[in-house]
């Protein structure tokens, strides 16, 4: 098994989400996990509040698997 860089990861996420419009990614590697994150601009029209969406997670392996915690949306 390979391991894999921070930017290695990165570059993949991006990747992966190259063919969407509007949406940034952005992955870390920390103590804690993988720190990943999405911003995507939603399709509706400018308003006072906003027109974005922010999803950022915390992905950490487990004995059964992975766990997503700090699920955060903003």
């Amino acid at each position: 098994m390979s391991q894999k860089t921070s930017d290695e990861l990165d570059t993949l996420l991006k990747r992966v989400f190259i063919g969407v419009k509007l949406v940034a990614t952005w992955l870390k590697l920390s103590r804690f996990g993988v720190i990943a994150a999405m911003t995507s601009e939603l399709p509706i029209p400018n308003n006072p509040l906003t027109h974005f969406v922010n999803v950022r997670t915390v992905i950490a392996p487990s004995k059964h698997g992975f766990e997503f915690s700090r699920f955060t949306i903003w």
